[in-house]
């Protein structure tokens, strides 16, 4: 597809209108007759600054503003390479002078899989409709039981909470340390956990119903939930904890890839994964590498790892 840039005004440019084919394009004239405005300030910019755009939450107020030109069509995701390539930083690498490296950023905080620092597993919120079509397709093979965990390892008697549940849900639905409660007293110097049994599933069941059960343990305060069938269990979380040891984690950012281990300056160690990079960072993986794994492949094998990307769904992400 060409690219038909129509009306650009950026700086000296005057109104120009231009098409750009596939292939090798060279742009050349007089120093101030226009390259540096129409291929960097008009083309680049425009195309990072969309890109971006879609990445950008709503309510973000730093917002690049968009090139002087009546219409631009045609364009991509683009890196470009400036004039003072040879003045680079002793750190610098391919990617960093290329500009590729703020998109490796991206890539890794908007797609990349985490796993838990505290007991390495996966990390994943869901939204509610994900997990109710999560237990619906559990449902088409099998009679489905969810759970809601409330309590998870604390040290306790819980007897006020135990006795609360029980008359709002009944004895038979409130499960102790994995097992159905006797009414039996625990130990306040062990810790325990307390979870709700919100109900087993069938084929026939209405999806209002699977709603309701999601609603209802985002109304207890619970943050996941496990779905069970004969076969396997799966623990889904909705909100910024691990799903199976209740560690919480905040979100993961662009900039915690250039940040360095604040336990050893970025010289690698146990507490980062050996990556060097910020904790936040440095337990995400995208195609199972870390990112400075990532940013040790040769060009071809970059490439030959980028050339049939299929990017995960928001669940994963």
């Amino acid at each position: 597809m060409d690219i038909k840039i129509r009306g650009a005004k950026e700086n000296n440019l005057k109104s120009v209108d231009i098409d750009i084919g596939d292939g090798l394009t060279v742009v050349t004239g007089i120093s101030g007759s226009g390259k540096t405005s129409l291929v960097f300030d008009t083309l680049y910019h425009e195309a990072r600054r969309r890109f971006l755009d879609i990445f950008r939450s709503s309510s973000s107020r730093v917002r690049m503003p968009p090139a002087n030109v009546r219409s631009l069509t045609g364009i991509g995701p683009t890196i470009a390479v400036g004039q003072n390539l040879l003045n680079l930083n002793p750190n610098s690498t391919l990617a960093s002078a290329s500009g590729l490296h703020p998109f490796f950023r991206l890539l890794y905080s908007r797609f990349g899989t985490r796993s838990c620092l505290s007991c390495g597993a996966n990390l994943q919120v869901l939204t509610e409709d994900e997990i109710v079509a999560v237990i619906k397709q559990k449902m088409k093979k099998d009679d489905v039981s969810v759970t809601s965990a409330l309590i998870r390892q604390t040290k306790g008697s819980h007897r006020t909470l135990l006795e609360l549940l029980v008359t709002e849900f009944g004895l038979e639905r409130v499960l102790v340390d994995g097992a159905a409660w006797k009414k039996k007293q625990l130990k306040s110097d062990v810790p325990h956990d307390i979870s709700i049994r919100m109900g087993t599933f069938t084929a026939d069941t209405k999806t209002s119903q699977l709603r309701e059960a999601v609603q209802t343990t985002k109304a207890l305060g619970s943050n996941s939930i496990a779905i069970r069938d004969s076969n396997s269990i799966i623990v889904v979380s909705m909100s910024s904890v691990c799903a199976q040891c209740g560690s919480w984690y905040g979100a993961v950012e662009p900039k915690h890839f250039g940040m360095k281990c604040i336990h050893c300056g970025g010289k690698t160690c146990e507490k980062c994964n050996y990556t060097g990079l910020h904790q936040k960072a440095a337990s995400v993986r995208w195609k199972g590498k870390s990112l400075p794994e990532l940013m040790s492949l040769s060009v071809a094998e970059a490439y030959q790892l980028f050339k049939d990307v299929e990017l995960p769904s928001t669940a994963k992400r």
